[in-house]
């Protein structure tokens, strides 16, 4: 069973929580890390942690320190299930379930709000050693959790905070090439998200 974010403290509602305290501004100068399908291909259910764990691999000819994390809304694809195409499908799944599966999954009751009554998906990430193959979510360095708002046909349209700062062992990993990452996704619907890459930046 994946860990879900229990531990986290939320201040408010509609608050961004940064697992590694704080958050900063879009990078300026940002560098894709493109996610293979087994890192960034979550089957999710309304309200329900999915999450998945893999290497992080640098682009070819990286060469500035990375010092920042972000997540970019158009690198996220959403794939509704056949059975929950349509608007009043989805609603009535937010309404009748996802609240009650999202607290069963052990998730906090403000964020299951977020997720399930405010159309967001959440999304948290733990960087790790690769020595750690048994690290899960949860482990490491965590950061997150980062808001994704949905539009009403559930396209991401924005993303909240625009970047968060890694600590330095985390940049440390990342910059030496041997990050292994477990990522962590809530979303409000059926069917699948695809998140593309993560955005390290190499100014603040």
């Amino acid at each position: 069973m994946h860990r879900n974010l229990r531990a986290l403290e939320f201040g408010a509602i509609m608050g961004v929580v940064s697992l590694a305290g704080g958050c900063g501004n879009l990078p300026l100068n940002g560098v894709s890390f493109d996610l293979d399908t087994l890192l960034g291909l979550f089957e999710v259910q309304p309200g329900v942690p999915d999450s998945n764990t893999g290497s992080l691999s640098p682009p070819q000819g990286l060469t500035p320190s990375v010092r920042s994390i972000a997540i970019d809304p158009g690198e996220i694809a959403i794939t509704l299930d056949g059975a929950g195409t349509g608007k009043t499908s989805i609603a009535l799944q937010a309404a009748g379930s996802c609240l009650t599966d999202c607290a069963d999954a052990g998730v906090d009751a403000i964020r299951c709000a977020n997720v399930c009554q405010g159309r967001e998906l959440d999304i948290a990430v733990w960087i790790v050693s690769v020595l750690d193959a048994d690290a899960v979510c949860g482990e490491g360095d965590g950061f997150g959790v980062f808001r994704v708002q949905l539009d009403e046909a559930f396209t991401p349209t924005a993303v909240a905070p625009t970047s968060i700062p890694l600590t330095d062992a985390a940049a440390a990993l990342v910059n030496a090439g041997d990050a292994r990452v477990c990522i962590e996704l809530i979303a409000p619907l059926d069917g699948r998200v695809r998140v593309s890459s993560l955005t390290m930046g190499t100014s603040e």
